[in-house]
């Protein structure tokens, strides 16, 4: 690999930024006529940065009796909301009756919601005492149709038809683009693939994302490049409940999806051994969170294996371990897998049966499924394009003739092109 002192500032740390729902958010009463299965109906909702939100007992009462009805609950005790398909509304009063009138102040609602008994995340604000949903979000979660007319300013609800997921695929086009001309760049005679992760979204009543767009946009901008669906690869299950990334005792599916494919699946160890750093809270835990252990795997091979790290200070690479059990302790225990967000690893296994190379373009959710790869490769490279520019690669990494190449990515990240550190 080559290194120099004179380059360093290609190496672009990127520090993730979170926004806040801010209490100075104005909610202003929604001006759209709204129409229910064809009848024009008055609500009650309010408009906040561009979405509408509609008092959750109103479309509880006026979709009461159709297909797509459903009961609302609250326990005052739980603090939660909840939401039951198919069930006909009990009314409590006060439904249907008055409408916005100026602009109000919304805060986030912080109640637990359950839908069937199972809890979701759903965008809601409480308006002086009522909780407002995201129309789509509802629309989702019952399976009706939400459609938006902007000619005639008018937003229609239709209980005979399901949802469709309302998706602006541009910023995925154009994290595919940045992706093809790198993978165009790369010397010839390497086999090349793709495999998008799926948001664990995917696997619940609401999805965020419309799987079947991102896939039809990555074909066409990734052209002949082979792709892998891990789609079906995964469950609900395979995810922690209170962090978004999956766990790695459950990514059998994904090996078996990626081998088949690629072809390593007969180099694969997969006789693993099951270890428990201990019970943690992801960042998406409340207060009703129960801790969740998080599981890593060893066999020979990932115990064999030597791991050096690009030193993003120094610019020298350094001996690591593969699994840091300190870092388990740290504000994200997940950067105990492969020390969490680095510009480049490099995983050597001496006890390969094979000389063949891998490199990984990769975001958050291959630091744990790396280690169950160690196996099938002689030499594993990971490059993290969110801190190391694409056009510095020819300083830091040889490629081999021969090798793999997997672009392996989460939709979120290919959501968001302008963190993919590439022209």
């Amino acid at each position: 690999m080559k290194k120099s002192l004179s380059i360093s500032l290609a190496i672009l740390m990127i520090f993730a930024s979170f926004t806040i729902i801010s209490s100075a958010q104005e909610a202003l009463p929604t001006a759209s006529t709204v129409l229910v299965n064809g009848e024009i109906t008055a609500f009650d909702a309010y408009n906040i940065d561009g979405n509408n939100y509609f008092k959750l007992r109103d479309l509880a009462y006026v979709l009461n009796g159709t297909q797509k009805q459903f009961e609302v609950g609250w326990d005052a005790a739980a603090n939660a909301i909840s939401l039951t398909s198919g069930s006909s509304y009990t009314a409590v009063g006060g439904e249907m009756e008055g409408k916005g009138d100026g602009a109000k102040v919304p805060s986030p609602t912080n109640s637990k919601i359950l839908l069937d008994g199972n809890a979701v995340q759903l965008t809601a604000y409480n308006i002086e005492g009522n909780n407002y949903f995201k129309l789509r979000d509802i629309g989702a979660a019952f399976n009706f149709g939400v459609d938006w007319d902007a000619e005639l300013q008018t937003i229609s609800i239709d209980t005979s038809k399901g949802y469709t997921i309302e998706m602006d695929t541009t910023p995925i086009r154009q994290s595919a683009g940045k992706i093809r001309r790198l993978a165009d760049s790369l010397p010839g005679g390497m086999n090349i693939y793709y495999a998008i992760i799926p948001d664990k979204s995917q696997y619940s009543a609401i999805p965020a994302y419309d799987m079947s767009a991102v896939a039809a946009v990555m074909r066409e901008e990734m052209g002949g490049i082979a792709s892998i669906d891990l789609t079906r690869a995964l469950a609900a299950e395979d995810f922690y409940n209170t962090d978004l990334h999956w766990k790695q005792p459950n990514l059998t599916g994904v090996l078996n999806a990626l081998g088949g494919t690629m072809g390593f699946s007969d180099r694969l160890e997969a006789d693993f051994t099951e270890h428990t750093a201990g019970s943690f809270l992801g960042i998406h835990a409340d207060d009703a969170s129960t801790p969740e252990d998080m599981a890593y795997l060893t066999n020979s091979a990932i115990d064999n294996a030597t791991v050096r790290y690009l030193n993003d200070r120094t610019f020298e690479m350094e001996e690591g371990l593969m699994y840091d059990l300190e870092a388990f302790g740290n504000p994200n225990p997940y950067d105990m897998f492969l020390r969490g967000a680095r510009p480049l690893i490099e995983i050597t296994n001496p006890s390969a049966a094979t000389d063949k190379s891998l490199y990984i373009f990769r975001d958050s959710y291959s630091a744990n499924l790396t280690p169950l790869l160690t196996s099938a490769y002689a030499h594993i490279t990971l490059i993290d394009l969110r801190y190391l520019d694409s056009r510095m690669l020819p300083e830091f990494v040889d490629f081999a003739p021969g090798s793999d190449v997997l672009f392996l990515y989460g939709v979120q990240l290919l959501n968001s092109p302008s963190v993919i550190l590439a022209p």
